[in-house]
């Protein structure tokens, strides 16, 4: 772990590790990434308005397939950001984490659905079969 960690910026390492805690597929990385760059444009933080207004809970899988309100889902998902953020703000790292927690509850066989919720929720591009970076 030293030589690692010698190679990269503590924050570099910081932010490897939590993109890739629960084994996160090289596919799922690079949507998180892809939204990320979305939201933020580039910046080091988005404030948490900011990200809650830009995510589209209506587009979710669960809402238009009728299994949740659009309501439940925007009210889950800031629960869940809202404990990562801190003083308002997420940055990658605590963006990252958020969806690595998704994806650790998300299994393998339902990598689609994963890539197709972000596609979606954050009005990005592509398929889930053209996500790579």
């Amino acid at each position: 772990m030293k030589i690692f960690v010698s190679l990269f910026s503590e924050t570099d390492t910081l932010r490897l590790y939590l993109c890739t805690q629960n084994d996160m597929s090289n596919d799922r990385l690079a949507i998180v990434k892809k939204a990320w760059q979305k939201i933020s444009n580039g910046a080091p933080s988005v404030t948490l308005e900011n990200i809650v207004s830009k995510y589209n809970a209506p587009k979710h899988p669960r809402v238009t397939s009728r299994e949740k309100k659009a309501e439940t889902v925007m009210n889950d998902f800031v629960t869940l950001i809202r404990e990562k953020c801190a003083g308002g703000n997420v940055t990658e790292e605590m963006f990252c984490s958020y969806y690595a927690d998704c994806n650790a509850v998300t299994p393998v066989e339902k990598e689609t659905y994963f890539i197709t919720t972000l596609l979606k929720v954050w009005g990005l591009e592509g398929t889930a079969v053209t996500v790579s970076a």
